[in-house]
C-alpha cells in the first residue's frame, strides 16, 4: 500500500506527524486518486488531516508554514486539498462546525465548512491510511440517504464557469452528483461520464466527451466556448430528472 501513496502526501504526513506529536490521530487519502480516476493534467490529492481538539492560533501559524514551504520545495504540493479536523467534530454529514483546511497547497486564512457525507464515505470505504488507525474505526458510517442530500446541496449551489476548463470541471460533476443521487455512493467524474452517456439525450453526448478530453488535457483554443455555451443546455437536461433515485 505504500508505494500507492504520493511522495508529497508521506511528507505532509511526516511534517504533520513532527509538528502535532500525539494530537495527529490520522491522515488519509481519498477522492480521485483512490477510486482510480485520478487525471495527472487536472486531478487534486484530497487529503483528511483528523487531529485530537482544536488547533490554536499558534498551530495554525505553523501549520501555514509548513504548507507554504512544501509548495516552495514540491510541485506537486500545490495538488494537496484538505481540511484538519478535531476527531470529536467528525459527523456522518461532515463536520459539526467550520474547520481549517487548504486548497492548491495552501492553508487559507478562514475556516469553512467544506467536508460533506460524500467524501466522508469516500474516505471511509476507499481511503488509503497514511498515518493512524483505519479509516472505517475513527471516521463515522454515512447512509446513502446522507450522501443524496450531500449532492443536492451541491447541486443548489451555481459554479461560474469562466475558462473551458472550469467548464468542463463543472459538466463532469453534474453528470457524477446525478449519478451519485441514483446510487446513493460516492461516484468519480468518469462514473459521471458514463452515467450521462446512457441516461442522458445522444445530442449532449459531443459535450459530455469533450468535456472529458479537456479535462484529460485537451488543447483549448483561446475563442473556443463550447463548453461555457453548452453547460447550460446540461443543466436543462438534468434540471427535469428526479433529484431522489434509487439503484433498484
Amino acid at each position: 500500500m505504500t508505494e500507492r501513496i504520493p511522495p508529497v502526501v508521506t511528507v505532509l504526513a511526516d511534517r504533520l506527524h513532527e509538528l502535532l506529536g500525539e494530537r495527529l490521530v490520522g491522515v488519509y487519502l481519498g477522492g480521485s486518486f483512490v477510486m482510480d480516476d485520478f487525471v495527472g493534467s487536472s486531478s487534486d490529492y484530497d487529503v483528511l488531516v483528523v487531529v485530537s481538539g482544536d488547533l490554536s492560533s499558534a498551530d495554525l501559524s505553523r501549520l501555514a508554514a509548513l504548507h507554504d514551504r512544501l509548495v516552495d520545495e514540491l510541485p506537486d504540493a500545490i495538488r494537496l486539498e484538505g481540511d484538519y479536523v478535531p476527531r470529536e467534530a467528525l459527523r456522518p454529514v461532515g463536520t459539526s462546525r467550520p474547520v481549517p483546511f487548504f486548497r492548491q497547497g495552501r492553508l487559507q486564512p478562514e475556516p469553512e465548512s467544506m467536508l460533506s457525507a460524500d467524501n466522508i464515505a469516500n474516505m471511509r470505504q476507499d481511503g488509503i491510511r497514511v498515518v493512524g488507525p483505519a479509516a472505517a474505526s475513527v471516521l463515522p458510517e454515512v447512509s446513502a440517504e446522507q450522501i443524496r442530500e450531500a449532492v443536492r446541496e451541491m447541486l443548489r449551489e451555481i459554479s461560474e464557469c469562466p475558462s473551458e476548463q472550469k467548464a468542463a470541471s463543472e459538466i463532469l460533476d453534474l453528470v457524477r452528483s446525478y449519478r451519485a443521487l441514483e446510487t446513493g455512493q460516492p461516484a468519480t467524474k468518469s462514473d459521471g461520464l458514463r452515467w450521462g452517456l446512457v441516461r442522458l439525450d445522444s445530442a449532449l453526448h459531443p459535450l459530455l466527451r469533450r468535456a472529458d478530453a479537456v479535462r484529460r488535457g485537451a488543447l483549448v483554443a483561446s475563442d473556443d466556448r463550447t463548453l461555457r455555451d453548452g453547460l447550460d443546455e446540461i443543466r436543462a437536461a438534468l434540471k427535469d430528472r428526479p433529484s431522489e433515485t434509487s439503484s433498484e
